[in-house]
């Protein structure tokens, strides 16, 4: 866990001018945390069931996590698309205000396709650009302002993941251990226990 929050750290300082470089060290990192965390809980269920319901016990652990994921992603993604819209609609500059529409900005808030569609951000500079030098700088400007307001919504996320990871860690180190009994391992080696 303590990976993977460091992972979810260095993620939530990333800005929209970090290197690629950089950003596929804290990702791996990340992966790396996740990836040896959930076989140690897996172990921990399985220690703590008794040996009749550790099937049981570990696919209802693999139900908890699948449902916490998808609960999880449903509330930090509507949290990300609000702070979204009101990171962008306060970071777009007086010169963008003065020439798009109040609508296309809350259009473009709500629905920041004009970030990754190539026909989202034609459609755009169709509508700004028609003022020559200064239609392409402000098509740039509002670009940038959905870029900046996408990072501080992305960063904000992982912020909160971090501070849910903290807890998650404090948790874990007052997890009882829990060792394999005697009795289990005969009952795994083929051995039979008639106590």
């Amino acid at each position: 866990l303590i990976f993977m929050a460091l992972g979810v750290y260095m993620i939530s300082n990333m800005s929209e001018h970090t290197s690629y470089a950089s950003s596929v060290v804290n990702i791996m990192l990340l992966g790396f945390g996740l990836g040896i965390t959930f076989p140690a809980h897996n172990i921990a269920v399985q220690n703590a069931a008794p040996f009749r319901f550790m099937g049981v016990a570990i696919s209802a652990g693999q139900f908890c996590r699948s449902i916490g994921g998808a609960f999880g992603l449903a509330v930090m993604g509507s949290i990300m698309t609000s702070r979204f819209a009101s990171f962008f609609l306060s970071n777009v500059p007086s010169s963008v205000k003065g020439v798009v529409p109040v609508e296309k900005l809350n259009s473009l808030a709500n629905n920041p396709q004009a970030l990754v569609s190539y026909d989202a951000q034609r459609e755009l500079q169709i509508m700004i650009v028609d003022e020559g030098s200064l239609g392409a700088g402000i098509f740039n400007e509002t670009l940038q302002a959905m870029r900046l307001a996408l990072s501080l919504s992305i960063s904000e996320i992982f912020i909160i993941s971090f501070v849910v990871l903290l807890v998650a860690v404090g948790v874990t180190i007052f997890i009882k251990e829990i060792p394999l009994d005697e009795g289990r391992r005969k009952i795994d080696e083929g051995v039979t226990t008639d106590e």
